[in-house]
């Protein structure tokens, strides 16, 4: 094949260019309008009848031949009243089977242009066809690696809500259990706190209820004892004035040495306590610890199982996307609706044309294919 075929085989074509196409195939003699026969064959290959297509011709044109955009409408028209439901489908359905239909369109067209001798425009018929099949198939490739992006970017984030939601839960979870914690360890201070103040309370009470005089300070109060009942009562008051004197200077060391004995009882107690906050507190950080490694291991279950869902998504679409690829390339079938009507006999001259001369044809702008 020559380098301008390759050229013309690599040229993309979209949907405003498809009609365009097609219908320089149909202006044989580039005069802008489609000749009436090929476009009476056209729409009934699409599905009319011959008395259908005249009347819907008749419509647009009173000359029988009409324009690019003409040839559009017609065409379109014909296909929608084959879709079902009246043409109520979806877009991609719409455009498959307009596509397939106009494959058809064109294959009888190549047909009709073979038996008129018209062999390059055939032949640009023919590589239309393929053109046009390859650039659905294109589409069609498109819309399902679109969908198919769509549907993985849809499970992407309702993965990504998903671990928000989970990372919310516990969260909260965290933060209930940092509060009763704080919570419990503030009431067992409170508790610890009335309670020693009580015990130091009590302690110091039994400590000054068991401070007793010296054996001398007794000693001095019987002899007090004995001189008031003798009726000695200067001497008494004698004897009384030294036991208050030895409590002053013995009730110093006494209490001292109660005030030793309380503290180290109240000491004593706070260490007990101590242990047990601290016992506490080590309760916490377990039941901390152990949250989090629920955390954690939850996390990573949901992880695991966000990329099974992800392994098992990819693999399901590229099986799918193969059986896709395969499905495509048969269902670009071309549908002919209706058989085409005869073709003129070739090399008939003017007898094969109605009577009427060849219609002045425009030159193919399809190289020679090297086939």
């Amino acid at each position: 094949m020559s380098a301008a075929a390759t050229s013309i085989e690599e040229q993309p074509i979209d949907n405003s260019q498809l009609w365009m196409t097609m219908f320089k195939l149909y202006d044989r003699d580039n005069s802008g309008l489609a000749d009436e026969g090929d476009m009476i064959h056209a729409m009934m290959v699409a599905g009319r009848t011959e008395k259908q297509a005249k009347q819907m011709l008749a419509r647009v044109s009173e000359d029988g031949r009409v324009d690019s955009l003409g040839y559009q409408s017609l065409l379109e028209e014909c296909v929608t009243l084959n879709l079902p439901d009246g043409g109520a489908v979806s877009a991609s359905h719409r455009q498959r089977e307009l596509v397939k239909h106009l494959l058809g369109v064109l294959r009888e067209f190549e047909k009709r242009t073979t038996a008129r001798g018209e062999f390059m425009i055939a032949a640009e018929s023919r590589h239309r066809v393929k053109q046009i099949r390859e650039v659905e198939q294109v589409r069609q490739r498109d819309e399902m690696n679109l969908r198919q992006s769509a549907e993985k970017s849809g499970v992407e984030e309702a993965h990504v809500m998903e671990a928000l939601e989970f990372n919310r839960a516990w969260t909260t979870n965290m933060e209930e259990f940092e509060q009763r914690a704080a919570q419990i360890i503030q009431e067992l201070k409170d508790r610890q706190a009335a309670a020693l103040a009580n015990f130091v309370e009590k302690t110091r009470a039994e400590a000054v209820a068991r401070v007793k005089p010296s054996k001398a300070v007794l000693d001095l109060i019987k002899t007090q004892e004995k001189l008031a009942r003798s009726g000695n009562y200067p001497e008494a008051q004698k004897c009384q004035r030294k036991v208050h004197q030895l409590l002053r200077q013995d009730g110093a060391s006494m209490q001292a040495l109660a005030d030793a004995g309380a503290q180290k009882r109240v000491e004593v107690f706070k260490r007990q306590q101590r242990l047990e906050l601290e016992g506490l507190i080590a309760r916490v950080e377990r039941g901390r610890s152990e949250h989090k490694g629920h955390w954690a291991q939850g996390a990573a279950r949901l992880m695991q199982s966000h990329k099974n869902m992800v392994t098992d998504l990819s693999l399901r679409q590229s099986l799918e996307a193969n059986r896709v690829s395969v499905a495509i390339k048969t269902q670009m079938t071309p549908v002919v609706n209706k058989p085409p009507p005869s073709h003129p006999r070739r090399g008939a001259g003017k007898q094969a044309y109605g009577g009427a001369p060849p219609p002045k044809l425009r030159p193919s702008k399809l190289p020679a294919l090297g086939r």
